[in-house]
């Protein structure tokens, strides 16, 4: 390019400067939006090859010593998107302060299904205490279950050495009827650790012998892998202590 040429191109781009400063704004909303987009589309692709199909649901099946089941696991490629208003603000490329933006959290529903020997009834049973059951059933899971005196329905669960990754949850139970154990979990390791808020979970009475355990959370979408490392975790919690459980009452 001849040096004429150039300082044509120069002169037409900085005459174009005034306009580009006076749009700098939606400018800006429009790269974050296309940058939004790319993430998102991004974070589906990654929960597929995660997930190893575009389904909202895997099957595996696991063999692990005297523990055989099949386990239907929901990843968190099932969302439902809502916004938390943050305070603050953000500085963009440009150097223009602008109100930071909303985080973009999202509802992740999971879950593990174990198809257990006991009769039903004599397992349920031991669901409702599980304070006592699951840690003698599975005491490398559980080192403790233990009820808060003042608050009825309320306990600590101190995890064992199975556990690595958190150690202690504080659950307040929700319902303990002859269908539904349910719990949530707003204080601890979980939500404190993996950023979430309002951790549920629920254990179905047993239909054909299979027994459900569900969770679902709320999460920051930015931080998704974290979300899909904790449902690893905890659907092989879920999956152990049902089927530990199960083998326990089978014992003489």
């Amino acid at each position: 390019m001849t040096g004429a040429l150039q300082s044509i191109h120069v002169c037409r781009y900085m005459n174009q400067l005034p306009h580009l400063a006076e749009r700098s704004e939606e400018i800006y909303k429009i790269i974050i939006n296309d940058l939004e987009m790319t993430l998102t589309k991004a974070l589906t692709m990654e929960s597929q090859m995660l997930t190893g199909e575009e389904s909202d649901k895997m099957n595996i099946k696991r063999s692990r010593g005297d523990l055989d089941e099949i386990i239907d696991i929901q990843p968190t490629n099932t969302l439902t998107p809502f916004n938390i208003e943050s305070l603050g603000f953000d500085l963009d490329p440009l150097g223009i302060v602008h109100p930071k933006a909303e985080m973009t959290f999202v509802t992740a529903n999971c879950g593990v299904k174990v198809l257990i020997k006991s009769q039903p009834d004599a397992f349920w049973s031991k669901v409702q205490e599980s304070k006592n059951s699951f840690p003698a059933a599975a005491p490398d899971i559980y080192k403790s279950i233990t009820d808060d005196a003042r608050t009825p329905g309320k306990r600590e669960v101190e995890y064992g050495s199975a556990v690595l990754n958190f150690k202690k949850s504080i659950e307040q139970i929700t319902e303990n009827s002859q269908e539904n154990f349910t719990y949530k979990v707003d204080e601890g390791d979980i939500p404190r650790q993996y950023n979430f808020n309002g951790f549920r979970a629920a254990i179905l009475y047993p239909n054909d012998k299979w027994v459900e355990w569900t969770w679902s959370y709320n999460y920051d979408q930015a931080k998704k892998d974290l979300a899909l490392r904790f449902d690893a975790l905890f659907a092989k919690i879920a999956v152990e202590t049902l089927a530990k459980l199960d083998n326990h009452i089978q014992k003489p």
